[in-house]
Order: structure tokens, then sequence, then C-alpha cells
């Protein structure tokens, strides 16, 4: 019965960690594949995303999660709400008390909630009235358009990019039979442009369903024109303070 026709840009930013699959390797040889931290806002179908190329057995840490939501604040403004996944990824718990911490600092202008019903972060709301939404494990309906989203963008525009594996990485098909992958010819930095040229053009891409033909970038100006403006932190310092 919900809808999105009445959500404006950053009401509702939904969260989440995506693997890319795009092979990589690093300067000793080994295969990586980058993991995409994204952003997905809800009335536009905009996604902001960082990269992160990690070690051997490393995972997403905090430090990937604030500098990245940091990254996404400084452009698109602060969200209303946010929507985070509670998947095996990595737990979102360590980041809670930053995200409750901004929300305190903001006024509660971020809101903070849980569904998972932890007595822990449940305190916290209740004593802050702050709210981050995170969803149920591998629950791809609890976590509105995002998983959509990329899908879109990883099975169309990732997929120009030289390297990438169809999402199954030890299918040798995908670009010679019987051969290796090829991994991505260049480097972090080379990575990280041809992503972002990827990222534009599906911002510049006609979308069918709610968007009714417009593009992310489309939707956005229409809102603009209606005269809605981002809100930005008078003193950027209280994201660092926040997650301090």
């Amino acid at each position: 019965r919900r809808n999105g026709d009445d959500l404006v840009p950053r009401q509702i930013v939904v969260g989440d960690v995506h693997p890319v699959d795009v092979m990589m390797r690093r300067p000793d040889g080994s295969v990586v594949y980058p993991k995409a931290i994204a952003w997905y806002d809800a009335a536009t179908n905009e996604m902001h995303m960082t990269f992160a190329l990690l070690e051997p057995g490393e995972g997403i840490r905090r430090e990937h999660v604030a500098q990245s939501f940091q990254a996404m604040v400084e452009d698109w403004g602060l969200p209303q709400m946010l929507y985070l996944d509670n998947g095996s990824e990595y737990s979102w718990d360590a980041m809670i008390g930053g995200f409750t911490q901004l929300s305190k600092l903001t006024s509660g202008a971020v809101k903070v909630f849980d569904l998972e019903g932890d007595d822990a972060v449940a305190k916290r709301v209740s004593e802050g009235r702050e709210a981050v939404i995170r969803s149920r494990p591998y629950n791809a309906k609890g976590k509105p358009g995002i998983e959509g989203a990329f899908g879109n963008i990883e099975q169309v525009f990732f997929a120009t990019i030289p390297g990438w594996t169809a999402g199954e990485r030890m299918n040798k098909k995908t670009h010679a039979k019987g051969k290796d992958p090829i991994a991505f010819p260049g480097t972090a930095q080379d990575f990280l442009e041809t992503a972002g040229k990827a990222l534009e053009w599906y911002h510049k891409r006609p979308q069918h369903g709610r968007l009714n033909g417009r593009s992310p970038n489309e939707a956005l100006r229409g809102f603009i024109e209606a005269g809605w403006g981002k809100t930005v932190l008078s003193r950027p310092e209280v994201l660092a303070l926040a997650f301090a």
C-alpha cells in the first residue's frame, strides 16, 4: 500500500554495503574486488558510493562508514532518516553511537530508529529521540529501492567496466571460454574514475516506474525547481565530532 510519491530528497536515505563484481589485482598480484558503501535516496533513486579496496581478510570498518557518510552529506546534504542494513557484512552497532550523537548535535534533524528491538539501541532511541532504521538481515524487501537500484547499476553500467565478472567470479566464460577472468587493467584511481563515469551515466539515464521516464538527475532538478533545498551543517566539524 505504500509508495514514495510524497517523499522529498534526503527524507529517507538507505545505507548498505555491496561487493562490486569487478576483478582487480593488488600490487602483489593478488585478486581483490572493491566494496561499495552505498547510499540511496528513496525519492530520486540517486546513488552515492564510496569504494574500498581491502587487504586480505579485512572487512569494512566503522571509519570507512564514517568517511563515506561524511562524503555523502557533503554532496547531498543531511538526511532526515537513515535506513541501515543489518546484514553480516559488518555490524552497524559500532556506528549507532556516532549517528545518535549526530542526532543530538543537530537537535534531532537526523532521525534514528531500530527495527530489531535491541534493548541498548532502543534505550538510546528513547533517550535521544533519534532514529536509524536497521532492516532485518537478508531482508531485501526491507531495504526500499536500494537492491533494485544497485542491480541496475551493476548489470547495466558496471558491466561496461573491464574486469566485470557478471556476479560469477569463478566463471571463466565471462570474457573467453576456458580462460581466467581478465582483471581491471588500471590502478585504484583509474577504477575510481571509471566507476564515477558509470554512476554519472546511471544518474543521467531515464528510469521507468516511479520516476516515470525521468532520470535521477531530472527528478532532483524537479524538486529543486519546486523549492526544495538541501539541509547543510553550519559547522561542518559537527560530523567529525559525532564520529570521533
